[in-house]
């Protein structure tokens, strides 16, 4: 345990900066520095849907897992927070909605898994390379405001432990359920009677917003979920499956180390699920960020390149002085 804490790395105080402004064209921004506020940001949105904010170089890239802890303080109204790392040209971020200071400072903890991939050229790309920090509002009322960054910790915390899929009762095959996190589509689990019940081992305490089930070639006829943590049962979502290949649900902030699944299909068949997804971030809310995700397990071309997190470029093309038409670059007006 001694030996634990001596190596444990202290967090990195990054409050200081230095910090520089970035806006939108046509928001008002200006930075400065008191005892009691390494950043000030005085902004004024002037009317405009933009957005205002500082950014500044990571002395480290973020370690395999961490934790951002905020103090905030000032008056800003009602706008959107985006807190950004930046790798070259890829963002990742967590956003939060509504979000004001009425003059009472506010703490926010924000850890890895609650940055989510934004967009940029490479969805492949890792939130270790980032190399710089955005604390950002977009216009939501807009309106002008002071915020005061009062302090801004980065703080590594033990890696994560993946998630394990496993399925009762004791003494069943412990990889049973590997197909239904692998990423492949193709690849499915099968129950071994017409009603069987499932679960995954979260592996450690999560904070989950949202299920996804991507069906094998039979869907179940119902289904009833559940969530335990810290020995108590939580019931998410109970009745008919969703029709269509793809199953999504979304509920506000729930714990949980496991979640249990109930599947009843139809006499003399049996259920398939091909691909779980976990919305562990608030994105959950949104039923969409399961078709992004599975977006990004099939190949090009079933799901629109957005949501990919794929760029799509355009031109403008036509005969000069006559009818112009905007056309992807995969040739689509």
């Amino acid at each position: 345990m001694l030996l634990a804490l001596a190596l444990a790395p202290p967090p990195v105080e990054l409050a200081e900066g230095p910090w520089e402004p970035v806006a939108a064209d046509g928001v008002a921004v200006e930075l400065g520095k008191t005892p009691s506020c390494p950043l000030l940001l005085h902004f004024d949105f002037r009317g405009v849907a933009g957005w205002v904010g500082a950014r500044r170089m990571l002395p480290t890239p973020p370690p395999e897992s961490f934790q951002l802890a905020l103090r905030l303080a000032g008056e800003v109204p009602q706008n959107r927070l985006e807190l950004k790392l930046v790798a070259g040209e890829n963002v990742f971020w967590h956003t939060v909605k509504g979000f004001s200071l009425p003059g009472e400072p506010r703490e926010l903890t924000v850890g890895k898994r609650k940055f989510r991939y934004a967009w940029g050229p490479r969805p492949d790309a890792k939130i270790s390379e980032a190399q710089a920090l955005e604390l950002v509002f977009a216009a939501e009322t807009g309106g002008k405001g002071e915020l005061c960054l009062q302090a801004l910790t980065l703080t590594s915390l033990p890696a994560a432990v993946a998630a394990t899929p496993g399925l009762p009762p004791p003494g069943a095959a412990p990889n049973a359920l590997q197909p239904t996190m692998d990423g492949d589509l193709a690849s499915f689990w099968q129950a071994r009677n017409q009603d069987e019940a499932v679960l995954w081992e979260l592996g450690e305490e999560k904070e989950l917003f949202g299920l996804a089930f991507a069906w094998g070639p039979q869907r179940p006829l119902k289904v009833q979920l559940a969530a335990r943590c810290q020995q108590r049962g939580r019931t998410l979502a109970a009745g008919p499956a969703p029709p269509g290949p793809v199953a999504v649900w979304s509920f506000p902030s729930t714990c949980a180390e496991a979640v249990r699944a109930e599947l009843e299909s139809l006499p003399g068949t049996s259920a398939t699920v091909a691909e779980v997804l976990f919305a562990l971030d608030e994105e959950g809310s949104d039923p969409s960020w399961a078709y992004r995700a599975l977006a990004r397990l099939t190949p090009p071309g079933r799901f629109p390149r957005g949501m990919r997190g794929e760029q799509v470029y355009w031109t403008i093309t036509g005969w000069p002085e006559g009818a112009t038409v905007l056309v992807s670059e995969l040739g689509r007006p």
